[in-house]
């Protein structure tokens, strides 16, 4: 493999670009299909008791949604939370955005008609009308790069939370899964995953996502 690790330029907000999530999740669907469940979930589940990972892992999305006509999922991967949201959720109609080719491949051959999906970054996207909910599950760690500053991280988080206020219907909902440092040090990321696995990304803090969506 070759990197696709491009340095951001100074004050420049941004996180992983689609050269660099297309490095990553268009790989083919077929070698994700080897070891993601039926439904090619690629996040962490939610478990309670012994049960199964697939179980686990729509107890996730339920948790998740909540029932409303509209639903927007940044960064949907092959679109298991769209699928259930207009088949078990009540969700009338559900826009999902990735940067993957191959995952919009995936969801249009399933052919679920009240799933729309586009090959688009969030920054770009332009509603049609408000919706009643916006979920995004394991893309946040893509909305900033090793290479940023504490403050260019923070914008761009700021301008993600700016983005889902003015997306949402007054008292609409916004529920956000990504994983976080915590108690591990940024200089502790490898650098061949941060070069070669998920490149241009890197992860938040707790205190980051609760400083960058105050107000």
């Amino acid at each position: 493999m070759t990197s696709v690790l491009t340095p951001a330029r100074p004050g420049q907000v941004v996180g992983a670009t689609q050269a660099a999530i297309s490095f990553h999740y268009d790989v083919s669907n077929e070698f994700y299909a080897l070891w993601l469940d039926r439904e090619m979930l690629y996040s962490s589940a939610k478990w309670q008791g012994e049960e199964d990972l697939e179980t686990a892992q729509l107890r996730k999305i339920d948790w998740h949604l909540e029932h409303a006509g509209t639903l927007l999922d940044v960064g949907c991967g092959w679109g298991a939370t769209l699928r259930r949201a207009v088949e078990h959720g009540g969700v009338q109609r559900a826009v999902g955005l990735t940067l993957a080719e191959r995952q919009v491949e995936w969801i249009r051959a399933k052919g679920s008609p009240a799933v729309e999906v586009r090959l688009e970054s969030w920054r770009d996207h332009q509603a049609e009308e408000p919706y009643d909910a916006i979920v995004s599950i394991g893309a946040f760690e893509h909305f900033a790069a090793l290479t940023q500053s504490e403050d260019e991280k923070l914008a761009g988080y700021r301008a993600f939370f700016e983005f889902c206020h003015r997306s949402v219907k007054p008292g609409g909902r916004l529920s956000l899964q990504t994983m976080t440092y915590e108690n591990s040090q940024r200089a502790q990321f490898s650098p061949f995953f941060a070069e070669h696995v998920f490149p241009e990304s890197d992860l938040p803090r707790i205190w980051e996502i609760a400083h960058a969506s105050d107000g």
